[in-house]
């Protein structure tokens, strides 16, 4: 047994024993001590921190699990590597699922894992992360969550890219930030008042503004709009035995980075046109 595998091992059974915050604090210096090696050696950290997570994500420890998915990406960007399938995407993805499946402290972790996985790739990809974290939360019927989601992405964003300028669009029950430049984000919001009016009109006319920017998105988020349409609006989708993993398995199928996201860089800016249905 390598010297990874033993740290791993003992670290594994301090969380068996309920030892949480000993075995999160540990797994913390130990992949820091990794980091400042010379050089650094990023395969161990990486092993380490998405081995912890996964074993304190399944003894239902989801605020320490997401706080290592977070070291996890940070490490991903130092070595200059993205979470695909041909590093850890399936321990992101895990991520995903239990922190969508968590408390309401679950939330912020996501959005804020999403945004920094985000913040490695193409401007114009902001929709494709906001939405692994918008569409699940949805589906678990966690509107809160997805608004709260969507606000702390948008939040970042925008402080982090002061150059970037939204469209305010006011109405009596919603203010909203559209970006002209990134359609797909805007779309989310959209969506997200319509579901709030529970207006079946309101979201069939912005799948068929929105139809060729969703388009983009190489079919990602086609399962997931038929699933929002027949729990919100009553419009029946095709069945499915599990419409939650079902859908987060076309998002993860190919990673963020992957085919969806390649075309969602291609994304033409959005003229600025008046939301539909926002009075």
């Amino acid at each position: 047994m390598s010297k990874i595998e033993k740290t791993i091992a003992r670290q594994k059974q301090r969380i068996s024993e309920g030892q949480y915050y000993e075995a999160h604090q540990q797994l913390r210096v130990i992949t820091s001590r990794y980091l400042k090696s010379n050089p650094p050696n990023y395969d161990a950290a990486i092993d380490l921190l998405s081995s912890g997570a996964l074993a304190l994500f399944d003894a239902g420890q989801g605020g320490s699990g997401g706080d290592l998915c977070l070291y996890l990406v940070d490490v991903y960007k130092q070595a200059e590597l993205k979470p695909d399938s041909a590093s850890k995407d399936h321990d992101v993805y895990e991520a995903e699922r239990h922190l969508v499946l968590g408390t309401r402290d679950s939330v912020p972790i996501l959005a804020r894992l999403e945004y920094d996985w985000y913040a490695s790739d193409e401007p114009s990809t902001a929709g494709i992360y906001a939405s692994r974290a918008v569409f699940p939360l949805l589906l678990v019927g966690n509107l809160r969550g997805a608004n709260q989601a969507l606000l702390l992405f948008t939040s970042q964003l925008g402080t982090s890219n002061p150059q970037l300028v939204p469209q305010e669009v006011s109405s009596g029950s919603a203010d909203l930030r559209l970006y002209p430049s990134i359609p797909l984000l805007n779309f989310l919001s959209l969506l997200l008042l319509a579901v709030q009016r529970g207006s079946s009109n309101l979201f069939r006319n912005l799948r068929a503004q929105y139809a060729n920017h969703i388009a983009e998105t190489d079919g990602m988020w086609d399962e997931a709009l038929e699933h929002v349409g027949e729990m919100f609006f009553g419009i029946r989708a095709p069945k499915q035995s599990n419409p939650l993993m079902d859908m987060m398995g076309s998002f993860f199928g190919g990673g963020a980075g992957g085919a969806g996201a390649s075309k969602a860089r291609q994304q033409k800016a959005e003229t600025p046109a008046p939301a539909p249905g926002v009075d």
